[in-house]
């Protein structure tokens, strides 16, 4: 148990930097949030996509409206972590998103398990696929992987807002206070 917590903590660590860099970058204040909402929206997009280039019809449309329902609650559950957290700002509170077991292992599931067992079935293809079978792989590996980088996303400890370097880079061309004229 102590390995799995350790490569957990170790990936949570990798996310913990790339939405450090888009907080300082941006200037934008709970930039994780904001990371986990765009990987979950590609989870959401690259998974309808998927079910219509398999073309299961009515079957993908049904599939369709499935992964947006759930794409729905787990918006909803993201949107009350950042809620506890805008509540508890003077303190730091505990994240359960990163602390807790069943998260831990729904995480690594979704980075490490699914991307290889989509693997694994690419290696052996249909003899007669009605579809282009590894890019519909492709594509299911990619959705599991925005789908567990939106989890991660959310077991980071969020930034509050900065100025940006964007915001400094733009503000660099010029800008300065000029003297106002005022007519007598």
């Amino acid at each position: 148990m102590k390995r799995i917590i350790a490569l957990d903590e170790l990936i949570i660590k990798f996310y913990q930097k790339i939405s450090n860099r888009f907080n300082r970058l941006t200037g934008i204040g709970n930039a994780n949030y904001r990371l986990a909402y765009a990987m979950l929206s590609l989870y959401i997009g690259l998974s309808v996509l998927n079910s219509f280039l398999i073309g299961a019809g009515v079957l993908s449309v049904f599939y369709g409206f499935m992964v947006i329902f759930c794409g729905l609650f787990y918006k909803q559950i993201f949107d009350r972590q950042e809620q506890i957290n805008a509540k508890l700002s003077e303190t730091k509170p505990l994240n359960l998103m990163r602390h807790s077991d069943v998260f831990r292992f729904m995480r690594l599931i979704f980075i490490v398990v699914y991307p290889l067992w989509d693997i694994f079935l690419m290696l052996d293809p249909p003899l007669e696929p009605k579809y282009d079978f590894y890019i519909v792989r492709l594509v299911s590996i990619v959705y599991d992987l925005c789908f567990a980088s939106a989890w991660y996303f959310i077991a980071c400890d969020p930034l509050p807002p900065c100025k940006g370097r964007i915001r400094e880079w733009l503000e660099s061309f010029g800008r300065t206070p000029v003297e106002a004229k005022v007519r007598d």
